[in-house]
């Protein structure tokens, strides 16, 4: 199997054959121009420099291939397919970005792989970047799971930046050492949560009066915009949004529930946190 890139589209490679209305969709395209009456007509009549392009379908009713970009109508006899695009995030784009010597992982997953020679894939964990497992690159390509994106390390945080943790949590960068973590959700004056990262990548929560290590909070997937930073306030769960009134704001929970909530009804570390978050949208 062939992947590469036609007009900026990863694409699988098959054989040329002629579109017709049964083909797969969406496929890439090209005007026919071997030594077929097709082939000679397109060769001598049109521009057969034109780009090939991906086809999402065929109008039925004139025979005429639509498609994602500019380009002339001509009737589907003209096309031959020469390929068909790699979805991203596939069992096909996960091989063709490791044997490109990229990096991959899917979300919450301990652990991220590269080709590692030899006919070998390396599985090293997130948290830390260790070795953890290796694999027989023909049984790891053999996998037909889906999800997958490429790996990064994660870019160095600052002080007040909000980042999302693998189990979920919003935690807040405390320290200047990026070693220090409040979560989002303790914001209890008597229960305030602490957050240690560890390598820059991995962070455990304890109380901040004691040594006693309250869970793992895993490591840590993105830095997040404030506008997503999900705060619990009582019984309520979700983003916060500034209105008009500087004495209130909106908690949204779904995209859909909005409460409408005074400033002045909260505890004080909860309207700090609030404030925070708002001042920081502002600034954004």
């Amino acid at each position: 199997m062939v992947i590469t890139t036609i007009n900026n589209t990863l694409c699988r490679v098959v054989e040329p054959e002629p579109l017709t209305e049964t083909a797969t969709f969406p496929c890439v395209v090209r005007l026919i121009q071997d030594d077929s009456p097709m082939g000679r007509y397109n060769l001598k009549l049109r521009n057969t420099t034109l780009e090939p392009l991906v086809v999402t379908g065929i109008a039925k009713d004139i025979g005429v291939v639509t498609h994602l970009v500019p380009h002339p109508h001509f009737s589907c006899e003209c096309y031959e397919i020469i390929g068909y695009p790699v979805e991203e995030g596939s069992a096909e784009w996960r091989n063709y970005q490791l044997r490109n010597g990229k990096c991959v992982f899917r979300p919450k997953d301990s652990e991220y792989y590269q080709a590692g020679g030899q006919g070998r894939i390396i599985g090293r964990l997130v948290s830390n970047g260790e070795f953890n497992s290796t694999w027989n690159v023909d049984t790891f390509m053999r996998d037909d799971s889906d999800g997958w994106q490429l790996y990064e390390e994660p870019a160095p945080f600052k002080v007040g930046d909000w980042v999302e943790a693998s189990d979920g949590q919003h935690l807040r960068v405390t320290d200047a050492d990026q070693t220090a973590f409040h979560t989002s959700h303790d914001v209890s004056p008597y229960n305030i949560g602490r957050f240690r990262q560890v390598d820059g990548k991995s962070a455990a929560g304890h109380c901040e009066d004691s040594n006693e290590f309250l869970h793992n909070a895993g490591h840590i997937l993105r830095k997040l915009d404030p506008s997503e930073v999900v705060i619990r306030i009582g019984c309520l769960e979700g983003t916060v949004e500034k209105v008009d009134d500087d004495r209130m704001f909106i908690v949204h929970k779904d995209g859909h529930t909005n409460s409408c909530i005074m400033l002045a009804m909260l505890n004080t570390p909860t309207r700090e946190l609030v404030k925070a978050l708002l001042k920081a949208q502002e600034e954004k």
